[in-house]
C-alpha cells in the first residue's frame, strides 16, 4: 500500500529532487519509518550548525521508535554515535560547572556509548564525578586501566569522605559541649582532608563569633553583664567603646578606667564636655580608685565600684536597665557571687571561659560541669532566668 500513497509518491520524488527535509517527513507519514530516519540521517550529515544536525538527528531518532525494519538497531546505532558527537563538541567547549551542565553532559555520555564510544563517555562520566558510572563505560569498551584508575579514585573519595564526616562529628560534639577551640581544630582537619567548602563556612562563621569580652544579657530582666580583662575600658557615648550609653550628656569616649602592672586601678576623664567626677569631686587627672567610691560621668550616670581582690566591678542603672562591669586580670578567676552570673568566669590568657559548677541548660542541652568558651549566641539558662551571649 505504501507503494500506490500520494504521501510515498511524494517522497520519493523529494528525495530524487533532494529535498530530503521534506521527503523524510513524506516518508514518515506513508508509514515508512525506515527511509525517514535514513534521511534525517543524511540530512543531520549535511547541516553545517550544530543546532540543526541536533534537530535532524531527534527527528531521525523519533523516526527511527517506529522502525519495525531489521535495521533498526543498526541505525539507533548510528544516531546515537552522531548525536553523542554534536553534543561533545559542544560540551568541549565549556566547563562542565552548573547542574544543567553536568545533566547535559550525562545525557551525552549515555548517547556516546548506545554509540560505542565508550572511551568519551566514561570521560563525561568520571568529570560529572559519576565514577561508578564512568567505570562501567571503561569496562564496557575494553578500557581496564581506565577502570582500575576510576575505582582507585572512587575508593579514596569514599575514605576522604569517611575522614571529613568524623571531622563534622567531632566538630559538633565538642561544639554542644562549648569546646570551640576543640570544635575549630575539628572542622580545621575536615577542610584540610576533605577540602570541603562546607567546613570552611562553619568554622569562618564560628571565628567570627568569637569574643574578647563577655557580654550577656539577662533575657528576663535586660542586666547587662560586660566582664574583660583589658587593661583599660572606655566609658562613653561611642558604639564601639567597652560599655556605651546612648546618653546626650555623656561624649563619645568620656571616662576611662586602667589597671596598672602592679594591679592599682585608675580613672580618668577623656576631656569629656561634662565631666567626670569621684566621690562629688571633678577629675582633671588620672586618679586611684578606692575600695568603694562612687562616680558621676556627666551628671548622668552614677556608677558604684567596688574592688573585690584583683577584681574591680562598677555596677550602675540607667534608663530601666541594669549593667554590670567586672574588669579582671588575665588568669584570674571571677566567682559567680561577683559576675551574679550562674557561672565562674575565667581567662587562659585573653579568652573567656564560664566555668559550669552546677546543673544548668546551655544552648538547649542539661549541663552539670565543664568549661564553655562562649560565643555570640550561646544561651545559659539557670531556673527560670537565661543568659545570652552578645
Amino acid at each position: 500500500m505504501q507503494l500506490f500513497s500520494s504521501d510515498f509518491r511524494g517522497a520519493k520524488k523529494a528525495e530524487a529532487e533532494g529535498d530530503y527535509a521534506n521527503a523524510a517527513l513524506l516518508y514518515s507519514r506513508s508509514g515508512s519509518a525506515s527511509k525517514a530516519a535514513e534521511l534525517y540521517l543524511r540530512l543531520a550529515n549535511m547541516r553545517s550548525e550544530d543546532d540543526e544536525k541536533l534537530q535532524a538527528l531527534r527527528d531521525a531518532e523519533l523516526a527511527n521508535e517506529r522502525n519495525d525494519k531489521e535495521n533498526k538497531a543498526a541505525l539507533a546505532s548510528q544516531i546515537s554515535h552522531r548525536i553523542g558527537e554534536v553534543l561533545f563538541a559542544q560540551i568541549s567547549k565549556q566547563k562542565i560547572v552548573t547542574p544543567e551542565d553536568k545533566k547535559k553532559a550525562l545525557e551525552c555520555a549515555e548517547y556516546l556509548a548506545e554509540g560505542g564510544d565508550y572511551l568519551h563517555a566514561g570521560e563525561l562520566a568520571e568529570s560529572c564525578e559519576k565514577l561508578e558510572l564512568a567505570a562501567d563505560y571503561y569496562q564496557r569498551g575494553g578500557h581496564i586501566h581506565r577502570m582500575e584508575h576510576v575505582l582507585g579514585i572512587k575508593e579514596h573519595a569514599q575514605s576522604v569522605t569517611a575522614a571529613s564526616e568524623r571531622s563534622y562529628a567531632d566538630y559538633l560534639f565538642h561544639y554542644k559541649l562549648g569546646q570551640r577551640t576543640a570544635a575549630m581544630e575539628a572542622l580545621q582537619k575536615g577542610a584540610v582532608v576533605g577540602e570541603s567548602g562546607k567546613a570552611r563556612r562553619i568554622l569562618a562563621d564560628l571565628q567570627s563569633k568569637q569574643i574578647g569580652d563577655v557580654l550577656v544579657v539577662s533575657s528576663s530582666t535586660g542586666k547587662r553583664v560586660i566582664c574583660t580583662c583589658q587593661d583599660e575600658v572606655i566609658i562613653g557615648r561611642a558604639p564601639e567603646v567597652t560599655v556605651s550609653f546612648a546618653s546626650s550628656k555623656l561624649s563619645r569616649r568620656h571616662t576611662a578606667i586602667k589597671r596598672d602592672q602592679s594591679g592599682i586601678y585608675w580613672i580618668s576623664d577623656l576631656g569629656s564636655r561634662n565631666g567626670t567626677t569621684m566621690q562629688g569631686m571633678p577629675i582633671s587627672t588620672p586618679l586611684r580608685l578606692p575600695p568603694e567610691a562612687e562616680i558621676i560621668l556627666g551628671g548622668d550616670i552614677r556608677l558604684k565600684s567596688r574592688q573585690e581582690g584583683d577584681v574591680l566591678v562598677l555596677t550602675t542603672a540607667w534608663a530601666g536597665r541594669d549593667y554590670q562591669l567586672v574588669l579582671s586580670p588575665k588568669h584570674a578567676v571571677v566567682p559567680e557571687a561577683t559576675t551574679h552570673l550562674p557561672t565562674t568566669l575565667l581567662y587562659e590568657g585573653s579568652l573567656p571561659r564560664l566555668r559550669v559548677e552546677q546543673s544548668i541548660v546551655f544552648n538547649g542541652e542539661s549541663m552539670v560541669t565543664g568549661d564553655i568558651e562562649p560565643i555570640r549566641g550561646d544561651a545559659i539558662r539557670l531556673a527560670l532566668d537565661e543568659w545570652v551571649v552578645q
